[in-house]
């Protein structure tokens, strides 16, 4: 039996051959996090960075929350010079990727997935980075300067 072409190429099919030898070796597909206190969560980014250091798309999102805390989604992706609200996008896939290490042992994925790194403001509709890992992203070198030079509309 073959398989479909849309899944024998591309990253689907090399994910899925990847996770197959994996099993088929007797090995997890993925490395387990190494066991870190529930409480601590900047030597869980710290693990997860490790693990999983960050995109050039990732250094770009956290870059631009970074620089323009306390601003909307569209601000956000606006700073990144995409459109619409993608700063949301892959600032969530970030968090999801890296959840085994960002949520604490025992504790399930919440349905806010930016919660993991971000605080957000309902009334407001903007995103700050929590304190607690501010400084591990603030440490990482800017991925360019149009995210820098970027300046927020003033509201009035």
């Amino acid at each position: 039996m073959s398989r479909p072409f849309f899944f024998s190429r591309g990253w689907a099919g090399r994910l899925a051959s990847a996770r197959g030898q994996a099993r088929r070796a007797g090995r997890p597909a993925v490395a387990a996090p190494a066991p870190v206190p529930a409480g601590d969560r900047p030597a869980r980014l710290r693990a997860a960075l490790d693990a999983q250091p960050l995109s050039e798309i990732e250094t770009r999102a956290v870059a631009a929350l970074m620089a323009h805390p306390g601003s909307t989604a569209l601000e956000l992706s606006r700073a990144c010079d995409w459109a619409g609200p993608m700063w949301h996008m892959h600032f969530g896939a970030l968090c999801l990727r890296r959840r085994g290490f960002l949520c604490p042992p025992g504790d399930d994925v919440p349905d806010f997935i930016h919660g993991l790194l971000a605080d957000y403001d309902a009334e407001a509709c903007a995103f700050t980075m929590k304190r607690d890992v501010a400084p591990i992203f603030a440490a990482l070198p800017p991925p360019d300067q149009s995210v820098a030079a970027w300046k927020a509309p003033s509201t009035g």
